[in-house]
Order: structure tokens, then sequence, then C-alpha cells
């Protein structure tokens, strides 16, 4: 319980400290899930992001395919193409990337909840318009509290990520989330502030909201 009040106290101070610094996103995700068999789980979707400043709202179509290992281990890889709406300047567009994620986490039992580490390694790739090519990697630690008797069990994490090419900028996030089902319905809902230490970016405050079927 003191981890849990500790992080959220920090990622609190971290957001009032930035407000007005910082840009504001929202994420939107809808997806389809689909499980062939107990261990293995297929999520199709979209999202949509929206972003103040200089930023462009994006549309994304993706796929992620998790396969459980045991109880405690799996790994996942993810799929994602982006649809970047450029309006600013002269020349404006659809701007399209693709990237692709690979990811192992385990998951321990601690008191009063769990506790995971997430790897990752990601590449993107431009497909047309602006930017440049770029592999990130990424790790995440999570604590998950599970309450009794009630069903919107909060979890609180902090992820490192680090450019390996490029810009080599170097980001941290500090983020909250629950979620609860309804009618065969996942809904999430969670915010994440993302401190960007190189200045390559802007920092973000972001509010998400994910349903899975």
């Amino acid at each position: 319980m003191k981890l849990f009040k500790s992080l959220l106290l920090l990622c609190f101070a971290l957001g009032v400290h930035a407000q007005t610094t910082t840009e504001f996103k929202t994420w939107t995700k809808l997806a389809y899930r689909i499980k062939p068999t107990k261990d293995l789980k297929i999520d199709i979707g979209g999202q949509y992001r929206t972003v103040t400043g200089d930023g462009f709202n994006r549309a994304i179509v993706e796929l992620e395919v998790k396969k459980e290992m045991s109880k405690t281990l799996n790994y996942g890889v993810e799929f994602r193409h982006y649809f970047i709406n450029d309006d600013f300047g002269s020349s404006t567009g659809i701007d399209q990337r693709s990237r692709l994620r690979l990811n192992l986490e385990r998951t321990y039992s601690v008191p009063k909840g769990e506790f995971s580490m997430r790897y990752g390694v990601q590449h993107r790739e431009i497909v047309t318009g602006g930017g440049s090519r770029k592999t990130d990697a990424r790790v995440r630690a999570l604590y998950a509290l599970g309450i009794k008797d009630f069903k919107w069990d909060p979890e609180v994490y902090t992820e490192y990520l680090q450019t390996l090419n490029g810009d080599f900028d170097q980001r941290m996030r500090f983020g909250v989330a629950t979620g609860n089902k309804f009618y065969g319905t996942s809904i999430g809902i969670g915010y994440f502030y993302q401190r960007n230490f190189t200045l390559t970016s802007p920092h973000y405050h972001t509010l998400s909201l994910n349903l899975r079927r």
C-alpha cells in the first residue's frame, strides 16, 4: 500500500509541476479478442489519438498476439500501421508509418496484488511522408493492487523508453489505470505523464479509454 501511495503521489506531483510546459493527448482504442487456444490471445483493433500544440492527430490499425508460456511468463508481438493527419504547412496530407514490437513479461505475486516487469523492443519504418526510422527499447514496472470486493482494481506503473538510433531520445512515463467488465465488454481508463529527458519532443499528459470485446 505504501508503494502504491508513493507512486500515485509522484504521478500527481509531476503532472502538476508540468502543467504549463506539456501538451495533452487522448487515446481511444477499440479491439476485438480471439482466443484460438487457452494460452493464446489475438487482439484486432484500432485507435484514434488526438494531441494539442504542434502535433498531429492520428488513426492506428493494430494486431497484437500474446502467448502465455506459464502463469507468470508471456511474450507478445504487436504490429501497428499509423495514418497521421499532417495539416500544417504548404504540403499536407496523410503520412503513414508502420511499427513492430516484441514483448516479454514476467509477473510476481506480492502482498495485496501483483507486480510485473515487461521488456520490449520496437522498430518504426516510414511508409510515406516525413519522419525517420526509429528503434526503441522499453522497460515497464507495474503494480496491480487487488482490493477485496472492489472490481475497479487500480494499477500504477512507470516505463522507461530509450531510442537506440538517431536522436537517442529518452522518455519516462508515470501512469495509473483501472478497468472492469460490463456485458462482455472490457473497459479500461487511464492517465500517464511522459517526461522527455532529452527535450527532443514535448512532455505529455495522456488520457486513455480502451474498449474490448
